[in-house]
């Protein structure tokens, strides 16, 4: 056979399909073609097209030729400047080919024409045309009709077509344009093509009172008013309606449904326009600045809606819309105040359009009359650039004739990867955006939902669901311009409506591809959500949705078969049962928009819910702080309470003896002796001072319970605003919450990748999953949860053969159960597989060397074993499991949230995992403790319970201390033991103690002797900032009620890292160097002055030097003291009552265990006979008041050190 394709053929078609190849090569090798293979392409480039233009005849289209001198000078700009094609370049050279072939599928049309036009503006190209050139082409379109020759005339060559344009074309640099041509043409307006305005079928009349703007004879005419008097618009009526008045002129159309659904759509967003005041109504008082900026905003809104209209395919509305749009972006340029005739007329446009699409809307018919409501809205001369005569005629008929015209697109073969991306347009628009982004996840759910119901239930009415959901989809992800969703929905729409319309639900075959495509859309959603990555398969899955919607296009829908002994064949690997109630199929078609409806909802960024947060954590910090100056107030009270009951008791004492003393007095002198002194008494100025001592220490009692009832009113407040504080955040923790059921679909799709990676048939039973969650703690726990629903896969459901052997069901049962327990998440992962096998776990252990073999280890420590690093009992290493690497890591990341995991198993009948995790991350629960002379905080996870003494006995068992309860046996530790604190010396009862029961990460049991238990709180956990690294135990810091920062301590994280812990079980532990006894003991030193003011300053000096500190009123209750806890030092006065500081040193040194003890005397007293006197009693240093801090503190540090 002869090969035709390198002759020429009649209408150009295979010149065109060359230059489509070597433009199709240019774009594929642009990047990485050598400079000479780029000039070769391109002069090959410039033949064929030159060819394929002389075929499609210039002297029918001699518009091509201006267009392929302009290309072909760019073409020899890019070979001189001997490069590579940049991507945008190639991309401009293949669309040419495809705007050639318009003008063989629709010869005569000058749409490809302004195809071209719009085609040579490209600014990538290197060389695009400029504004004038533009106008030149514009000139020549709109004027020009195509050439036929007279008979005695001899037709131009396409030299000479080319020629005679390029003269007015191509202007030189400094040469100035033919002001008669661009005569009244707005140089910085963009003009518009209208394509229909190049139709020869109507005849214009001549507007002899606008000849100078006709010369475009273009709707889209950027050429302002010529500023007359407002007239009545009259239109021109071509001879076919000539005879036929406006409200007479009746039109029928054919809308399709999804034409109708882009119409409602519009009307829709209209009527919101005409409703709402602010973007379409002008404000009486607006200045000129705000006038300018509004006008803008609606010619904007005018050119949206002029889109959304052209795709609809409604030209002459379109272009109505352009040239409001037009008009209003004059009087913005303007600049100058409207009057109330020209406000009125902008305002009217939304009704106008609305009314037309209403009247499109109606199938049976369409009037005229809207299309001339229109036609004389434009033409009124209030506007910068009013409709003209002809304009008039050419935009009356593109809107009386609408032609709705939707073209079969052909489907394509291959999946390319920008088919499938979900990167956003530069220009997105940010509400719509986050419309979509909230029904995205509801949606997506939704057609995987009906999918499933759809095989497993055998309905078609979820085929329907499904199909309105991918449409509803792919509609959304349109508008917003997400390329990925919108390609992927379409697609699946088309095979969808084919299955429905056969009435035929699809085959296992097909419905795993829909499977996996809707899998895709939920990844795809959550990527743009931005809590995961974008699926890695997406391509591969489009590419199979393209070969079934290409395979059903050509061979019909096909048929679901009835099942058979082949469950390969027609069972699901995963089956998924929620115990949330099922929708029926007929009302799954409002499900979605019923759930927004529900309530209201308001779209927060997270970043001010967390400031929210914040903030009320911050609150409740302060009001926990007044509440603790309120207790130390009434603490203080109550001491001024004693305080006043001892003065009013002294003051009595005081009457009485002074009453007393008077009697006594009146025998020996008397004041009248006409009384006795029994019969009458005498008062002198004592007697009044003591009268009036009585009276305020009884005003002082009485205003300390007026002062009582205050402080209990504000403690009361002070309770009401600790409760309302404690609403508010949990009022704005719930802005954080989501339920647990917005992890379900990802946890479905991994347990079905895994079921088909293993091929085992699994049922997913999820119970509870509206359980509220902190959003950041539960998306932080989707791995760990899909880690040990694999491994439950993998390693515990037996293949089904090996399960019907034993009795059980061929498919297996995974229950994944949320409760809320308090304030923690207790998350259960239940399977009924073969469950651990204790045998091969605790050789595995041994051969690790984790446990030893004489080691008696219980069945719930064997279980937690497999959570060490590196820990398998797998002989074989899959791409799913085996490699001891995961659940370490789980427990890890479990941990960090706070969280404890415990493992039950049973062999032969399956295993249990429990996850308890906090319900936020914001705070926690918290027992105040002290330690020593400080309050620590620690975290209640791990604490099972609180013993106070009596409940049990310590013991002794072969060196190690035990503690017995409830038939347990609980190895035992101080807490200093825990923080590594330096031994007590004091003398402490560890019978008197409380304890707390503890249970580890690794599940062992550890029982705490501590100090004291203060109090239980929930505090705000902060961070310890970026600068203190990790230390083992503490997971924070928080604020207390006095003010003081303590730090927050997590007890199994501090037992599984501390070296005390008496467990064969316990990861190695970093070695911790230890401390010297200097460094471990703080001195202790003893201040003994009878002087109130002394005794502080000198003990507040004490203590800022590091040290601990007590202190003694005189040498008696010094000498209790010493024997209590014997001090380090003693810092003494000399004249003291009951036992002066001579008295005290003579007695220390007689006594054998403080025989050494410095003791430095600090007195008043100078004279050397003192000074004797005291280093004679043992004093060791002696200093006279007023004394020098250096020298007192240097005195101290060289007792210290010599003792």
């Amino acid at each position: 056979m002869p090969n035709h394709d390198n002759e020429p053929s009649r209408d150009g078609s295979n010149e065109i399909s060359a230059l489509s190849n070597t433009a199709a090569h240019l774009l594929r090798c642009s990047p990485t073609d050598t400079k000479n293979n780029t000039a070769t392409h391109l002069n090959q480039y410039i033949k064929q097209l030159q060819t394929a233009c002389e075929c499609l005849s210039p002297s029918a289209h001699e518009s091509l030729a201006c267009f392929f001198a302009i290309i072909e000078e760019g073409l020899g700009l890019l070979i001189d400047e001997k490069r590579a094609l940049t991507k945008d370049e190639s991309s401009f050279l293949q669309k040419i080919p495809d705007i050639l072939s318009e003008y063989v599928l629709i010869p005569g049309s000058r749409i490809p024409d302004a195809k071209f036009l719009k085609h040579l503006k490209n600014k990538y190209w290197i060389r695009p045309i400029s504004i004038d050139e533009e106008k030149v082409l514009l000139e020549l379109l709109t004027t020009s009709s195509p050439v036929t020759s007279a008979p005695d005339e001899t037709p131009k060559t396409t030299s000479e077509t080319t020629s005679e344009h390029l003269s007015k074309l191509i202007i030189e640099p400094n040469q100035a344009l033919d002001t008669a041509i661009f005569e009244d043409i707005s140089i910085d307006a963009e003009p518009t093509l209208d394509l229909d305005s190049f139709s020869k079928d109507i005849d214009f009349e001549p507007d002899t009172a606008n000849t100078s703007k006709n010369k475009e004879d273009i709707i889209g005419s950027m050429s302002p008013g010529d500023g007359n008097a407002h007239r009545e618009t009259t239109f021109e009526k071509n001879d076919t309606r000539s005879d036929i008045k406006p409200d007479q002129q009746i039109n029928t159309l054919t809308i399709t449904e999804q034409q109708q659904e882009l119409i409602t759509l519009i009307c829709d967003e209209l009527d919101e326009v005409i409703e709402d005041d602010i973007h379409n109504k002008i404000p009486v008082d607006i200045d000129i600045t705000e006038l300018n900026a509004h006008l803008i905003n609606i010619a904007e809104l005018i050119e949206r809606i002029s889109n959304a209209i052209d795709m609809i395919g409604l030209e002459g509305l379109g272009n109505s819309c352009r040239l409001i749009s037009t008009n209003v972006h004059l009087l913005a340029i303007e600049k100058v105040n409207l009057e109330d005739a020209h406000k009125s007329l902008i305002e009217k446009w939304p009704t106008l359009i609305r009314l037309y699409l209403k009247d499109i809307s109606n199938t049976t018919h369409f009037s005229d009359n809207a299309t001339f409501s229109i036609i004389k809205y434009l033409a009124d001369n209030l506007w910068p650039d009013p409709l003209t005569g002809n304009e008039k005629l050419k935009l009356q008929s593109l809107l009386t004739s609408p032609q709705l015209k939707e073209e079969k697109s052909i489907r394509q073969n291959t999946a390319r990867t920008e088919d499938i991306s979900l990167e956003l347009p530069d220009d997105v628009n940010n509400e719509l955006l986050d419309a979509l982004l909230l029904d995205l996840p509801v949606q997506t759910e939704e057609f995987s939902n009906a999918l499933q119901n759809m095989h497993t239930k055998n309905d078609i009415k979820y085929l329907d669901v499904a199909q309105r959901v991918a449409h509803t989809l792919k509609g959304a992800s349109n508008v917003v311009g997400v390329k990925g969703i919108a390609n992927l929905t379409h697609h699946l729409e088309d095979i969808l409506e084919i299955q429905s319309k056969a009435k035929k639900l699809p085959s296992t075959e097909l419905h795993n591809i829909l499977s996996d495509a809707a899998d895709c859309l939920e990844t795809m959603s959550e990527a743009l959500l931005g809590i995961d990555t974008p699926p890695d398969n997406s391509q591969e899955i489009f590419q199979d949705i393209l070969d079934w919607a290409n395979k059903l296009d050509t061979e019909g829908a096909t048929q679901k078969q009835s099942p058979n002994k082949s469950r390969a064949q027609t069972s699901p690997l995963l089956a998924f049962k929620t115990d949330t109630p099922d929708i029926p199929s007929d009302q799954a078609a409002n499900h979605i928009s019923s759930v927004h409806s529900l309530a209201a909802t308001l779209r927060v960024p997270v970043t001010l819910a967390d400031e929210l947060l914040r903030l009320s954590g911050e609150n409740l910090i302060s009001t926990s702080q007044v509440h603790e100056h309120i207790k130390t107030i009434k603490a203080r009270y109550n001491g001024l309470k004693t305080h006043n009951l001892s003065l009013q008791k002294l003051s009595f004492n005081l009457e009485h003896v002074i009453d007393i003393q008077g009697v006594l007095n009146n025998h020996q002198i008397a004041v009248d002796k006409k009384f006795d002194p029994l019969e009458l008494d005498e008062f002198h100025e004592l007697h009044e001072m003591s009268r009036q001592l009585i009276e305020i220490a009884a005003d002082a009692f009485e205003i300390t319970q007026l002062l009582e009832k205050d402080i209990d009113q504000l403690q009361g407040l002070v309770l009401s605003q600790n409760k309302l504080q404690k609403e508010s955040q949990s009022l704005v923790l719930r802005t954080r919450m989501v339920p647990t059921k917005s992890i379900i679909s990802r946890l479905k799709r991994g347990v079905k990748q895994t079921c088909r990676q293993t091929n085992k048939w699994v049922e997913l039973e999820v119970q509870h999953n509206n359980t509220q969650m902190d959003s950041e703690v539960l998306h932080q726990m989707i791995e760990p949860l899909m880690h040990i629903l694999r491994n439950a896969i993998d390693h515990g459901i037996e293949p089904a053969d090996q399960r019907t052997d034993q009795g059980k069901n061929p498919t297996g049962l995974i229950k994944l159960t949320f409760t809320s327990e308090g304030d923690r998440i207790k998350i259960e992962i239940k399977d009924d597989g073969k469950g651990l096998d204790t045998k091969k776990i605790k050789d595995k252990a041994i051969k690790l060397g984790i446990i030893n073999q004489q080691d008696e280890v219980d069945l719930a420590s064997l279980h937690m074993l497999i959570l060490s690093s590196g820990f398998t009992t797998q002989s074989e290493v899959s791409h799913i499991s085996g490699r001891g690497i995961g659940l370490d890591v789980v427990n890890s990341q479990i941990r960090e949230l706070k969280g404890s995991l415990e493992i039950n198993s049973t062999y032969r009948k399956g295993c249990t995992f429990t996850l308890m995790l906090p319900v936020s991350s914001f705070s926690t629960q918290s027992l105040l403790i002290r330690v020593r002379r400080s309050t620590h905080t620690f975290s209640n996870r791990g604490i099972e319970e609180i013993l106070y003494p009596g409940h049990s006995i310590i013991k002794n068992l072969k060196h190690k201390t035990s503690f017995n309860f409830k038939d347990k046996t609980y190895n035992i530790c101080l807490l200093e033991d825990l923080l590594n604190l330096p031994e007590d010396r004091r003398d402490i009862e560890r019978e008197t103690r409380p304890i707390i029961l503890v249970k580890d990460d690794m599940g062992g049991n550890m029982a705490i002797l501590v100090q004291e238990v203060l109090d239980s709180q929930n505090v705000v956990v902060k961070s310890m900032g970026p600068f203190i690294p990790k230390i083992p135990g503490i997971i924070g810091a928080t604020v207390l009620g006095d003010g003081s920062i303590s730090p927050v301590i997590d007890i199994p994280e501090l037992l599984q890292s501390a070296s005390v812990i008496p467990t064969q079980f316990k990861y190695p532990a970093a070695s911790t160097p230890k401390l010297t006894s200097a460094e471990q003991q703080t001195s202790y030193i003893l201040v003994v002055d009878d002087s109130l003011s002394a005794r502080k300053s000198l003990a507040q000096f004490v203590q800022d030097l590091g040290f601990e500190v007590r202190t003694a009123r005189d040498g008696m209750e010094a000498v209790s003291l010493i024997e209590a806890h014997k001090p380090d030092l003693i810092l003494v006065d000399m004249e003291m009552p009951r036992m002066n500081g001579l008295e005290l040193t003579s007695h220390i040194r007689a006594n054998a265990d403080t025989h050494d003890m410095p003791v430095i005397m600090i007195t008043s007293r100078s004279t050397e006979k003192h000074r004797v006197t005291a280093y004679n009693r043992g004093v060791s240093h002696y200093m006279v008041k007023p004394f020098e801090e250096d020298e007192l503190a240097m005195h101290i540090q060289g007792a210290l050190k010599s003792a």
